[in-house]
């Protein structure tokens, strides 16, 4: 009985579904997810469908074991690789690479994390950056 139940359930399964025993597991799994998949629109439905626990159990499990939501973990991970992202492209481009739906929302959520807009991070993180401006490009000193 116990193997026709999981044929059933293997056969009707999504073909991305990760079934865990354990529940000590699931946490570490679903970062493993997240951070191959940052950059895609991944909610608490998805992680649910993908891991096939509720998403409360996930959430509650994955904040244990580090201290934050999956979806806020998501979002820091996307803007920790924005800040890289952006020493070599555009806010435009960044923010598509990231997966954020569009300019305006990356740049209130960069904001939001590091306290200035992405183009002031850009401006201060420039190479051979005139420490006499306060590390900012504006042109020869008079």
């Amino acid at each position: 009985m116990l193997n026709l139940l999981q044929d059933i359930i293997s056969e009707n399964a999504p073909e991305d579904f990760v079934p865990v025993s354990n529940d000590s597991r699931i946490a570490p799994l679903v970062k493993a997810y997240l951070d191959s998949s940052y950059d895609q629109n991944i909610q608490l439905s998805n992680l649910e469908q993908h891991f096939g626990y509720s998403k409360f159990h996930i959430e509650k499990l994955f904040k244990q074991e580090y201290g934050i939501s999956p979806i806020s973990y998501r979002n820091n991970k996307r803007l920790s690789k924005a800040a890289a992202l952006l020493l070599d492209h555009s806010v435009t481009v960044t923010a598509q690479q990231v997966g954020f739906s569009s300019i305006y929302a990356f740049s209130r959520a960069f904001r939001s994390f590091y306290g200035i807009s992405p183009t002031q991070y850009i401006m201060q993180n420039k190479k051979g950056t005139n420490k006499r401006t306060g590390g900012l490009l504006f042109g020869p000193l008079s």
